[in-house]
């Protein structure tokens, strides 16, 4: 057993002592959950980190090929797991994905041909939830793409969980990981760094700290939309007994959260997923 780590002599238990990092805006959860990651298993740097970051050109459209890509960067062992090589032609028509399809579909599609000659591992498959079991077990992570209009947290209490995670407002400040333009639909990067967002929770369903603040309430939204939004968390931890998976949200900085393992499976399973997950290996 790994110093830090708490687990029974039956691994019916596991937390392992990942860092909680929030996220900045309102579409860098991928990033966040890189930086708890890269931070956990190598104890990567900030300035190494962004570096990175900025050779790979990362902007404000982060999908889970980047993040591989970033971990290679980083010199991190990784396992990129997803039921989708390649970009689905069916998100053009999905909210979540429609404003940066067209320009992402052909970077992605590429990213996805060139990986293993770059040395990004990527496999077609379904992951069970043993498989990510005893990858925890190992003290090792994962960082996963759920859709947050589903990902239920039952540690946070509930005006902060209006049928799921809370949203976290993102700090003031400028980007740490690369110069943005226009961060979604209304919303003016520039003015966002301006201004900074609020460093107060904003109650509501997990789904807005990946949305832009539309000056409305956050459960009128989610009532309306009932939409696809992908937000990234990095998994942290099981137990089998309460049949929990224990992960950390990048729109909090202060605690751990827990979902039961069919809200996990429902979430990481939704359409627009493709059901990616980024195992993450402690002995990089």
């Amino acid at each position: 057993m790994k110093a830090g780590e708490a687990r029974d002599e039956t691994d019916d238990f596991v937390r392992l002592p990942v860092p909680k990092i929030q996220q900045v805006f309102h579409w860098d959860c991928g990033l966040a959950c890189a930086r708890m990651a890269t931070q956990y298993v190598r104890g990567v740097g900030e300035e190494e980190f962004q570096g990175a970051c900025e050779r790979l050109h990362l902007r404000d459209s982060v999908w889970t090929i980047d993040l591989a890509y970033l971990l290679v960067a980083l010199n991190v062992r990784h396992r990129f797991c997803t039921q989708t090589v390649g970009v689905d032609r069916g998100y053009r028509n999905q909210s979540f994905y429609r404003r940066h399809f067209e320009t992402d579909e052909e970077r992605v599609n590429r990213l996805f041909q060139m990986a293993a000659s770059n040395g990004v591992v990527v496999e077609k498959r379904s992951v069970s939830v043993g498989e990510v079991e005893r990858h925890l077990a190992g003290g090792h992570i994962a960082i996963v793409l759920t859709d947050a209009s589903v990902l239920s947290c039952d540690l946070c209490p509930p005006s902060a969980d209006a049928g799921g995670t809370t949203a976290a407002a993102a700090v003031s400040g400028g980007s740490p990981y690369s110069e943005a333009g226009d961060l979604g639909d209304g919303v003016d990067g520039d003015a966002e760094r301006r201004a900074g967002w609020s460093s107060s929770l904003v109650s509501g369903c997990c789904c807005c700290c990946c949305l832009p603040a539309l000056g409305a309430d956050c459960c009128v939204l989610c009532q309306r939309r009932q939409e696809y939004q992908g937000h990234f968390v990095t998994l942290c931890g099981y137990s089998r007994s309460a049949r929990a998976i224990f992960y950390n949200n990048p729109a909090f900085s202060d605690r751990m959260c827990s979902c039961t393992v069919k809200n996990f499976n429902d979430s990481r399973k939704s359409y627009g997923t493709d059901e990616d997950i980024l195992f993450i290996y402690k002995d990089s």
